[in-house]
C-alpha cells in the first residue's frame, strides 16, 4: 500500500460546481445501467443525466447509501431502514427495518446476494433482501461506510470509528460470509474505490488517502 498525502497543487480550472439545491449535504453517489446518476442527501435522493444539474426524485427522506443491481433495481439505506425501488422512487418497498443506526453502505453482488454495513455490523442477504444474517460484528464503535469488489470477487469494506474501535479495511474472499481486518488499522476509512486493474484507493476522514 502506497500512502499519499494530498496537497492543493492544482488550480480549480478543471472543476465545475454542480447545480444543487441550497444547503444540500451530499452522502453517496451511484449510477444505473443507463448512465443516470443518483445522489443521497438529507433532503432525499437527487438524479442527474449529466452530473451537473440535479433534480429531485419522489424520495424526499434522508438516505445515506445507494446502489443498483444488475437488473437496475435501486437500493438505498437510511436511518434504521433499507429500501428498494424498480422505478426510481415512484414506488418503494422496505427490505429491512431495525437496528439502532443508519445504513452506512450497501452493495449488490448480483440480483440475490447483497450486503449492507451499519454501526458495528455487516449484514448479508442471499435471497434479494427477504432475510438478513449478520456476517461481521464488532464491538459497536465502528461505522461501516464503503463496500467495493475487485474483478476477482474479493470484497473490501472501510470503517470509521469515534469510540474505542480503530477503524480500517476489512476483506472477504467468500462473497461476504466471513471477514478479516487486513490493513489501515486505526485509520478512519470513509470511502473505497477500485479501478479497472484492481488497484484499491482508500479515503480517510481524518487526513491522507491511500492506494
Amino acid at each position: 500500500i502506497i500512502c499519499f498525502i494530498p496537497y492543493f497543487l492544482f488550480s480549480q480550472v478543471n472543476w465545475y460546481e454542480i447545480d444543487l439545491p441550497p444547503d444540500v449535504r451530499t452522502n453517496k453517489v451511484a449510477h444505473d445501467i443507463n448512465g443516470l446518476n443518483f445522489m443521497t442527501t438529507q433532503i432525499g435522493i437527487l438524479s442527474s443525466e449529466d452530473g451537473l444539474v440535479w433534480n429531485h426524485t419522489p424520495i424526499t427522506d434522508t438516505y445515506y447509501s445507494i446502489d443498483f443491481s444488475n437488473n437496475n433495481v435501486m437500493y438505498f439505506g437510511g436511518f434504521k431502514l433499507l429500501c428498494k425501488s424498480h422505478d426510481y422512487g415512484n414506488t418503494v418497498d422496505t427490505l429491512f427495518k431495525g437496528g439502532d443506526h443508519g445504513i452506512g453502505c450497501f452493495y449488490t453482488l448480483n440480483d440475490t446476494l447483497m450486503l449492507f454495513g451499519t454501526y458495528g455490523a455487516v449484514l448479508k442477504s442471499a435471497n434479494a433482501g427477504v432475510t438478513w444474517d449478520t456476517v461481521l460484528l464488532t464491538d459497536g464503535g465502528e461505522i461501516f461506510r464503503s463496500i467495493k469488489e475487485t474483478s476477482t470477487g474479493e470484497l473490501f469494506i472501510g470503517s470509521t470509528s469515534f469510540v474505542s474501535s480503530p477503524g480500517g479495511v476489512y476483506k472477504s474472499i467468500d462473497q461476504g460470509n466471513t471477514w478479516e481486518l487486513t490493513n489501515l488499522h486505526t485509520h478512519q476509512i470513509s470511502s473505497l474505490i477500485i479501478d479497472s486493474i484492481d488497484n484499491i484507493y482508500a479515503g480517510s476522514i481524518n487526513g491522507p488517502g491511500w492506494a
